[in-house]
């Protein structure tokens, strides 16, 4: 999009890199002080710091029960299962919504958000539990 254009101004992102990850926490900290100019200065004031993203897709999940990956009490019970730090899981949605999959479909597949390459690992090295299977 042209600079100025409505569109520009809504999707402009930085990535930013650093050369450590307490590089990146010191970052992070300050750039979210409401008193530190310097990121409002440099980026705006309506910049945030996100955290990157790690995404899974993890298969064969049953799709009958009780568990809603967008409830955050369930994600939360899926991380205590797992062994998993709170809030390692962000985000988490059925790939197919359930209006769009079979009526005797018993098991689908979750997108799920990991805020760490740690936790998102654990889960790919690991047997995960997910309720109760």
């Amino acid at each position: 999009s042209p600079p100025g254009s409505k569109a520009s101004q809504h999707w402009r992102a930085y990535l930013l890199e650093f050369n450590s990850a307490d590089s990146a926490e010191w970052f992070q900290g300050y750039a979210q002080d409401p008193d530190w100019e310097v990121a409002t200065a440099s980026f705006g004031s309506t910049a945030k710091v996100i955290d990157k993203a790690h995404s899974l897709i993890i298969r064969f999940v049953p799709c009958k029960g009780k568990f809603d990956p967008s409830s955050p009490m369930d994600l939360t019970a899926f991380e205590n299962k797992n062994n998993l730090p709170a809030g390692s899981v962000t985000a988490a949605t059925w790939l197919k919504k359930a209006e769009n999959r079979s009526a005797s479909q018993t098991l689908a597949s979750i997108k799920m958000l990991c805020k760490t390459a740690e936790a998102a690992n654990i889960l790919l090295c690991e047997h995960i539990f997910i309720a109760g299977h």
